[in-house]
C-alpha cells in the first residue's frame, strides 16, 4: 500500500494525537489513517486492504480504545509519558 501522508498539525494536542496514532500497530494504524485522515469509508478501506468490512470495523474500534488509553489526560492537561 502507498504511504499515507500525515496531516499538518497546528495544536500541541494534535501532535500528541498523531504520535499516538503512529504508535499503533500497523493493522490498527492503517484503518485509522484511512478513515479519519483520508476520509475513506469502511467499505472502501476493506476494498483497499482486502479485508472484510467487519474486520475493518473491529480494528477501528480497537484502535480507538487503544488511543483513548494512550491519550488519557491530553485534554485535561496532564502529561503523556507513555508515548515516545
Amino acid at each position: 500500500m502507498e504511504q499515507i501522508p500525515a496531516p499538518p498539525t497546528s495544536e500541541p494536542q494534535d501532535d500528541l494525537i498523531l504520535r499516538a496514532v503512529l504508535h499503533l500497530q500497523p493493522r490498527y494504524r492503517e484503518p485509522i489513517l484511512l478513515y479519519y485522515w483520508q476520509e475513506y469509508t469502511i467499505r472502501e478501506i476493506a476494498q483497499i486492504t482486502g479485508e472484510k468490512e467487519n474486520t475493518i470495523s473491529t480494528r477501528l474500534r480497537r484502535a480507538r480504545k487503544q488511543l483513548e488509553e494512550e491519550l488519557k489526560g491530553v485534554f485535561d492537561g496532564t502529561a503523556l509519558e507513555r508515548i515516545p
